[in-house]
């Protein structure tokens, strides 16, 4: 059951960074044309934590990182703003292309 709960204090940390994103946004602290910088910024902390094997639970952000499938499956779904969420998703599939 702890293993659980580690498990969904990580995907919330991930939702949040982007919820973050996506507020800065809105109240205009981030601009329309920073915005895919900060999202690949996002997906590249991701990846470095997916790295750090001082953490726990790396297995799960490289699963999460890995593919489109797997991020939209994990994260995309609690992403609340569907125009926000067609954001982070295409950035996503565009991070991956790099």
């Amino acid at each position: 059951m702890e293993n659980l709960i580690k498990q969904k204090i990580v995907i919330d940390n991930i939702i949040k960074s982007f919820d973050e994103i996506f507020s800065y946004l809105k109240n205009k602290i981030l601009l329309e044309n920073n915005i895919s910088k900060a999202l690949e910024l996002g997906f590249e902390q991701i990846d470095e934590l997916a790295q750090d094997g001082t953490l726990e639970h790396t297995l799960l952000r490289k699963y999460i990182i890995f593919s489109e499938d797997n991020f939209k499956s994990i994260v995309g779904q609690y992403l609340e703003n569907q125009s926000f969420k067609k954001i982070v998703l295409d950035a996503f599939k565009l991070y991956k292309t790099i």
